[in-house]
């Protein structure tokens, strides 16, 4: 299994990660970065300092950069999430104007309904009427 190296990059320079992880892939790796990130945005905030300037650099066994992950990255996705979980109230109030305009068409259609059958029933009385006085 390959191991990576995920080297803090801070405004006061570059902290390596002599250790290492043994990870399947670099997609894992990646995770395991934006996991570790996330986990320290609230300690950097305490520390009054920004979480946005900082960057993971995940090498691979060679030393060789192969993945960076600002931190940036972490708010965008927090952002995301947020609008995520706004889909479902979106999602109810979109359902919720669906269902009113099945009931407004659904009245409209009875209205129409009634208006023909109330037209039918007026030309049966024009017709018999007619009928009555050719009589």
């Amino acid at each position: 299994m390959p191991r990576f190296y995920f080297h803090l990059r801070m405004a006061q320079g570059l902290k390596p990660y002599e250790i290492g992880l043994e990870l399947p892939d670099v997609e894992t790796a990646y995770l395991e970065a934006f996991q570790t990130a996330l986990e320290m945005w609230p300690d950097l905030l305490r520390q009054r300092e920004d979480p946005t300037r900082n960057t993971f650099e995940i090498a691979d066994c060679c030393g060789q950069v192969i993945q960076t992950l600002p931190f940036s990255e972490v708010l965008d996705s927090t952002k995301q999430r947020t609008a995520r979980q706004k889909l479902p109230h979106q999602a109810r109030t979109a359902k919720a104007l669906a269902d009113r305009t099945r009931r407004l068409a659904a009245a409209l259609d009875e209205q129409v309904r009634m208006a023909r059958e109330g037209i039918r029933r007026s030309q049966e009385l024009l017709n018999a009427s007619r009928s009555n006085q050719s009589d």
